[in-house]
């Protein structure tokens, strides 16, 4: 939980912020029962927190979670009470820096490859939001999903 009065601080404090975006979805039943109502708003915030200037990056949290990025990617866009984040902005919560989490990698020759290479383009992508869309995934310059 982050309550709103906390987004000040911590952006002052220039703190990164991994959440689960997908959680509320995944967990959304547990949570209404779980949860006392004035608390629920302040759960995996996504939005706001990019509104307010505070560096954010989203992970799947797995097992606990959905492994599947693209799965987060989607909660993320489709959230509800204003922490919706555009298509672009979902993507971006996964290709930071190792180092710097919130930071979009670029790719540059010579670089090592963490990658996705995708059947589509990227703008069909954003569209779909599915691992569907994945070709291959590489790792440190090696591939990781088995071959077609």
């Amino acid at each position: 939980m982050i309550p709103a009065e906390t987004m000040p601080w911590l952006a002052r404090l220039g703190v990164t912020v991994v959440t689960q975006p997908h959680f509320p979805v995944e967990r959304g039943q547990e949570y209404a029962t779980d949860v006392d109502p004035d608390d629920q708003a302040h759960l995996y915030r996504c939005r706001s927190l990019a509104e307010a200037g505070i560096p954010l990056a989203a992970g799947t949290d797995a097992p606990y979670g959905s492994a599947d990025p693209w799965a987060v990617m989607r909660a993320a866009f489709e959230r509800s009470g204003g922490e919706a984040s555009a298509r672009r902005a979902a993507l971006d919560l996964f290709t930071g820096e190792p180092r710097h989490p919130s930071r979009v990698r670029r790719l540059a020759v010579g670089s090592v490859a963490d990658l996705c290479l995708l059947h589509v383009p990227l703008k069909e992508a954003l569209e779909l939001m599915s691992a569907d869309v994945v070709r291959a995934t590489c790792v440190g310059g090696r591939r990781i999903t088995p071959p077609e």
